[in-house]
């Protein structure tokens, strides 16, 4: 309005602590995270300083919380594809790469991977910056890079380099001990390497890192009886109703045998890792793939009983389907034949009739959504359910253990059960 002032907020009557706890909110890297560019599947930052601009004062406490809180990482390798396996399969988030990451120094670590055992053509560097607290999953990815590819890192040679960005000299403003574990542990799970070397550290933390690198990956078996522990654990919390915690054990499960399920991203990892035949243990003399397989089957057909009992049918729906699609594609279209051949067919049945549940319940309620797959109706998800459930009690159980809400327009007497209206009762 005419005549008015602006009242301007006293910002430098704070004291520091509070003025600084406004500097860290404002460089916040959740903030920050562009979860996905456009056109692509990466992630990234996009840092913003205009605050650095408001005054000089402002720049000076801005930059002294942003040094404080924020470690840099600089990776260089002479492959051109790392980068994209690293921000897609590790969902590593990238500060910046290319011409702006040779370009920045403020790191505090610089990570080279190569190869002695191989000559390049041409000695092209390919740069890329991350941050101190996305490190271990740009580790957990190379962990399971490795897993996945036997004898991949004993070509190649990793260099770890220390440094202080913001002093002339090591000597006059060394890295502390506790910061020096924090950049180089994350890499205690890259193992088997040609040849290590560790530069501007501190000699106890390199030999801690040199042990943890030591340390073999856990074995198949051992795998295995980690995953068939958290799912029995999980399948405990169910029956005491305790959903959101049997499906965190599940997820876990999952994780054990190298599953990650992040939503409904599902990345299987070290498929070369579990290719043995099992010794010792519970599956011992067994075929480390067909145990595997086996348990993501039970695993699935759990989650999916998880959420039906969360009145989640869309994640219900979508794992389902997601299974019984895997199946169709590996055995054709009239997989559901083989299902008396299956090594899980009991768990796969149950996969059919769930799922076939979940879609019910979203014909019932009108809910529209896009096709996440070629997907059959989920009358003939049930016909197959039934054709190999051979006990009608099974299929009574399960209908009546997952009761449709009432929805609106509807009596609860024409739209209690499933299995009223599919088993013909």
């Amino acid at each position: 309005m005419p005549g008015t002032t602006t009242q301007h907020f006293p910002f430098f009557r704070l004291p520091l602590e509070l003025r600084e706890a406004v500097y860290s909110h404002y460089f916040d890297p959740a903030i920050h995270l562009i979860a996905c560019e456009k056109g692509t599947e990466k992630s990234s930052y996009r840092f913003d300083f205009n605050l650095y601009l408001a005054s000089s004062q402002i720049y000076r406490e801005a930059q002294k919380v942003f040094r404080r809180e924020f470690r840099f990482i600089r990776i260089e390798t002479p492959w051109p594809e790392t980068e994209n396996h690293v921000a897609i399969e590790g969902s590593v988030p990238i500060v910046t790469s290319s011409k702006r990451a040779e370009q920045f120094n403020d790191y505090h670590l610089l990570v080279i991977v190569d190869s002695p055992v191989r000559e390049f053509a041409v000695a092209t560097t390919y740069t890329m910056i991350i941050l101190l607290s996305d490190l271990h999953l740009f580790c957990r990815i190379w962990y399971y890079s490795a897993l996945s590819q036997s004898g991949l890192n004993s070509y190649l040679r990793l260099t770890l380099r220390l440094q202080n960005p913001y002093s002339t000299s090591l000597a006059e403003a060394p890295i502390r001990e506790s910061l020096q574990r924090q950049l180089l542990m994350p890499f205690g799970e890259v193992k088997g390497l040609n040849e290590v070397l560790i530069e501007g550290c501190d000699e106890s933390v390199k030999v801690q890192l040199e042990t943890a690198m030591e340390i073999p990956y856990d074995p198949p078996e051992k795998c295995f009886e980690d995953t068939t522990r958290l799912m029995e654990e999980g399948t405990e919390a169910f029956q005491k109703k305790e959903y959101e915690q049997a499906l965190k054990l599940f997820i876990e499960s999952f994780r054990a045998m190298h599953i990650l399920c992040n939503g409904r991203k599902r990345s299987i990892y070290a498929d070369a890792h579990f290719d043995t035949t099992l010794s010792g243990g519970i599956y011992d003399g067994q075929l480390g793939t067909l145990v595997r397989l086996i348990l993501r089957v039970k695993l699935v057909a759990r989650v999916i009983d998880v959420y039906l009992k969360l009145q989640q049918w869309k994640e219900a729906k979508f794992w389902g389907m997601r299974s019984i699609n895997f199946m169709r594609e590996s055995m054709g279209p009239d997989a559901a034949g083989y299902i008396p051949e299956f090594i899980a067919a009991g768990d796969m049945a149950l996969i059919y009739l769930r799922t076939a549940m979940a879609c019910k319940v979203l014909e019932s309620m009108d809910v529209e959504e896009p096709a996440e797959y070629n997907e059959p109706d989920c009358g003939e998800l049930f016909q197959v359910a039934e054709r190999y459930i051979l006990d009608k009690k099974v299929i009574d159980r399960e209908c009546e253990s997952n009761q449709i809400p009432v929805i609106e327009g509807v009596s609860k007497s024409e739209y209690t059960c499933l299995g009223s209206q599919w088993a013909g009762e």
